[in-house]
């Protein structure tokens, strides 16, 4: 009985210091308004610190409308390495950029890589094949490498899609001329002008490829559909210039035929002329000759790509 006895009263000393030592924590809590705040920071410093986000916000994207727009001042600007530059950033944006391979290929073409020039008018052309511009400038390219098949080709399509243009009847007349093909040269030649100025350029594109005697015919033939005809006869004194040891034929004042055989068949110039293929800006649907006045002299007869926009 004793010993149970003593038992409780242990048992009830140890509940009252445990309760003490309860009452002892709950005093050491923080009270009050920062009661949250403290909660937070010691949230906080079991948590692992972040590193500071110092990536840079990437650069916005130009559109190829952009680098195309920026093409187009710097070939206004005749700077057509920076051109170039911009128009291939805008087709690396837009692999179906017409415009841009058009534009390109043109600055290719201006700058002297004409097979680059052949291969951005070529992929501008089968992306838009119905367009007679891209082709009569891919056949302006393939003149300009003097491959008159593939020239031919492209003016035939171009044709092919607009019959009425001009400019790529005459470039076929010059690609047609290059292949000693003169009377299919002429046809196209007189499908855009009058019989005079046709047998003129027939003689100018003669003349580029050095065949002065042929082009003394020609000019002879325009003198004398017409003999007020400045440039035709300008271009039959310089064909006659170019001869080899020939006497000098009269010049026609009158519709009366000169006679022909002075000069022995085959007999070619003492100077080459090379084919004249600088590129011509112009008006899109500017002829390449009008039936009055002449626009086309000797010198300045050339291969002309069409001007997109």
């Amino acid at each position: 009985m004793y010993s149970i006895r003593m038992l409780a009263s242990v048992l009830i000393a140890s509940g009252m210091l445990l309760t003490g030592c309860a009452q002892n924590n709950q005093s050491a809590t923080v009270k009050g308004p920062g009661k949250d705040l403290a909660k937070q920071w010691a949230k906080a410093a079991k948590e692992p610190v972040e590193a500071e986000n110092t990536t840079l916000e990437p650069e916005p994207k130009l559109l190829p409308m952009t680098h195309f727009s920026a093409g187009s001042l710097y070939e206004k600007q005749g700077n057509y390495v920076k051109a170039i530059d911009q128009y291939n950033k805008a087709i690396e944006l837009n692999t179906t950029f017409v415009a841009a391979y058009s534009r390109v290929g043109l600055c290719y073409a201006k700058a002297g890589q004409y097979d680059l020039a052949i291969q951005a008018l070529k992929r501008a052309a089968d992306l838009q094949p119905a367009s007679a511009t891209l082709w009569n400038n891919l056949g302006f390219a393939y003149l300009a490498k003097e491959n008159y098949v593939q020239a031919e080709e492209c003016f035939g399509k171009a044709l092919l899609a607009k019959p009425s243009f001009a400019r790529a009847r005459m470039n076929m007349a010059i690609a047609l001329v290059q292949q000693k093909r003169d009377t299919e040269a002429l046809g196209h030649m007189l499908r855009v002008a009058a019989e005079p100025f046709g047998y003129y350029n027939l003689g100018a594109m003669q003349m580029a490829a050095g065949r002065c005697v042929d082009a003394r015919e020609s000019f002879e033939h325009a003198l004398r559909l017409r003999v007020d005809f400045p440039a035709a006869r300008k271009g039959l004194e310089e064909a006659m210039a170019r001869l080899p040891k020939s006497p000098a034929a009269p010049v026609p004042e009158q519709a009366a035929a000169v006679g022909a055989g002075v000069v022995p068949p085959g007999e070619t110039c003492l100077v080459r002329a090379a084919p004249a293929t600088r590129p011509i800006e112009g008006i899109d649907d500017e002829p390449a000759i009008a039936n009055a006045p002449v626009r086309c002299t000797a010198a300045e007869l050339t291969a002309r790509p069409e001007v997109t926009r």
